[in-house]
């Protein structure tokens, strides 16, 4: 039964922190969780994971594939629901200090679990694999990277399409397209394609609107490959832009290549978001720049850590995260510039590469 970890880094870096928290077992309940620490990813399943074994349990669906692709934990596939499993195997039996994912799992699946394991003591934690798989292998960061040049790519081509007239809405399906033709196996999150005054709606859908000489136009865009995630952000101008367009790009500009200059490993991601949010701040808009700096990037688009004024988060070598300021003045429209940096001791790599300076289309 007992199928020891070998060779696979993640769960063993799961079980050092297990040991670190005196932690007796881990019950594993989110999806990218479940993929980063087993390398699969169902619609149904969970795993656990002991200071020296680990199993992944899901249904007769993914069989095959689990038993193919899972590393470093036995597989079980259940026959009924996952209720049942956990009340009839004996092998699923927890007891000491078992930690769960409290911020993943639901009440019902609580209350089963505790009824099931009355020798347990459920340990409610937030954070724990999302904190190990914050820290990038060199295989992941590779994936990441190229993610990123198939982003890039296709935005290239897109500012090559830009005129006036076109939809955003097509522009957006064209991303799609393009994502997969280069190799990504999608989006990584709905393109966010924004003209006009519908630029300063940070997070806008593409629809109708056609775009119009003098428009400011964001792409917020990102593709999935082999797993993982990139998030580029770029505003163009349809023409010569205005003096305003032009200050405030260049507002954004400072902004973004301050806080990559200040990004380094030990500093706390709210003072590295202060750096950003100060330049914008100072020049009158720090209202106008209402969301956090960045956020982590791996397996999700949106991962650990925080990079904001709302939480305190300590930037660890290896991580990659967003840089990401913004400007966004309703009724006339914004600028956001987004890279991905990694992070490393003493400063940072930037992993984007898609020119900054304004283009005038």
């Amino acid at each position: 039964m007992r199928a020891r970890t070998r060779d696979w880094k993640r769960v063993a870096k799961l079980q050092a922190e297990m040991r670190r928290r005196k932690v007796d077992a881990f019950f594993v309940v989110r999806a990218s969780n479940l993929h980063y620490l087993f390398n699969f990813m169902p619609s149904s399943g969970f795993g656990i994971v002991w200071p020296d074994h680990a199993v992944f349990v899901t249904d007769f669906r993914y069989e095959t594939a689990a038993h193919n692709a899972v590393r470093g934990a036995k597989v079980i596939i259940h026959r009924g629901t996952l209720m049942d499993e956990l009340k009839k195997n004996r092998h699923l039996r927890l007891e000491g200090k078992v930690a769960i994912e409290a911020d993943h799992m639901t009440v019902d699946f609580f209350e089963a679990l505790k009824s099931f394991n009355q020798h347990a003591q459920l340990q409610p934690l937030i954070n724990v694999v999302e904190e190990i798989a914050a820290c990038k292998e060199l295989e992941e960061l590779a994936k990441i990277q190229q993610a990123i040049k198939i982003t890039e790519r296709v935005l290239s081509e897109m500012v090559g399409m830009l005129r006036p007239g076109l939809m955003e809405a097509d522009l957006a399906t064209e991303v799609r397209y393009r994502h997969r033709k280069y190799g990504a196996t999608g989006d990584s999150f709905d393109a966010i394609i924004a003209s006009g005054k519908n630029s300063a709606l940070p997070h806008a859908e593409p629809g109708k609107r056609k775009i119009q000489k003098g428009d400011f136009v964001t792409f917020d865009i990102g593709c999935v490959y082999e797993g993982y995630a990139s998030d580029i952000t770029r505003t163009f101008v349809i023409g010569k832009a205005t003096p305003k367009q032009r200050k405030i790009y260049d507002l954004v500009l400072r902004a973004n290549q301050k806080a990559i200059r200040a990004a380094k490993a030990g500093m706390d991601g709210y003072d590295l978001d202060k750096v950003a949010r100060d330049i914008i701040t100072k020049a009158g808009y720090g209202r106008k720049f209402g969301h956090g700096l960045g956020h982590g990037v791996g397996m999700e688009v949106h991962a650990f850590p925080r990079v904001s004024r709302l939480v305190h988060t300590k930037l660890k070598p290896n991580m990659v995260i967003t840089i990401e300021p913004g400007v966004y003045i309703p009724g006339w429209g914004g600028v956001r510039i987004e890279d991905d940096i990694r992070i490393k001791r003493g400063g940072c790599e930037v992993m984007t590469s898609f020119p900054k300076e304004l283009i005038e289309i």
